[in-house]
């Protein structure tokens, strides 16, 4: 459940002037696309690499698991919030259709879905005039803490389409599965050792279902679609020589 951002024409012919007006429309469109659910790190590890392997990692996952996703991908993105906990856009809008701030309301959200969201508020359009001028600079920016990973994510091929974010007007991702860089980029390997850690760093993945594994190891690739990669990285996949891994560049 999120908020689509178009805009109206409203026209005058006896005045003749027309007036530019954007709209949010409550919509269900994206209910039947995949969605990835964020992902928690140290704040110490923020700016490493380990912050790439989490991101990156949902995408080797889809890769290896192709027929249980969707065509298209979607990302929703936290939006504006304040030092002291406030959200401009929750408390211009939905504060008033619930008895509840918005922490409150994002835990419900995480336990339930957002079908209750949909219950409560109005099915009416919200015209954008109607908010304060806060909630109107909120509407499609992110928070300052999520920018490495909305920056991620557009590498990927990931664009903010026209979608909001019903608690907080973060911007919605979109992309289509079969062309996110990591799918595209990512092949299959047969496994083999080497003694030492040469070779280009990047992402390296294994198993199936709740066996999957993913690490950032140095490997070197060969004609022969091998690649060799260090025992200890093997321990890391539970794999060992010959087994079948997917990686892809860093």
């Amino acid at each position: 459940y999120n908020y689509r951002r178009d805009a109206l024409v409203h026209a005058s012919h006896e005045l003749g002037v027309s007036r530019r007006v954007e709209v949010l429309y409550p919509s269900h469109s994206l209910t039947d696309q995949t969605l990835l659910c964020s992902f928690s790190i140290r704040p110490e590890l923020r700016e490493t690499e380990a912050f790439e392997l989490l991101s990156r990692a949902r995408m080797l996952f889809i890769a290896e698991h192709r027929e249980w996703f969707s065509s298209r991908l979607v990302v929703e993105i936290q939006g504006v919030q304040d030092e002291d906990g406030s959200v401009p856009f929750w408390d211009s809008l939905a504060r008033h259709f619930f008895n509840m701030d918005f922490e409150t309301a994002d835990q419900y959200s995480s336990m339930l879905s957002k079908t209750f969201i949909a219950e409560l508020m109005p099915p009416n359009p919200v015209y954008v005039t109607l908010l304060t001028e806060r909630a109107q600079a909120a509407l499609g920016q992110c928070h300052p803490l999520t920018k490495p990973n909305l920056e991620l994510l557009l590498r990927e091929g990931f664009h903010a389409g026209c979608y909001l974010d019903i608690f907080d007007a973060g911007p919605v991702l979109e992309a289509r599965t079969d062309t996110v860089h990591t799918l595209v980029t990512s092949h299959r390997k047969s496994l083999h050792g080497r003694q030492d850690e040469a070779g280009d760093l990047c992402l390296i993945s294994a198993g199936e279902g709740q066996a999957f594994r993913c690490t950032l190891a140095r490997a070197e690739e060969t004609l022969d679609d091998e690649l060799k990669l260090s025992v200890s990285a093997w321990k890391v996949l539970g794999k060992s020589a010959g087994d079948a891994v997917r990686m892809a560049p860093l």
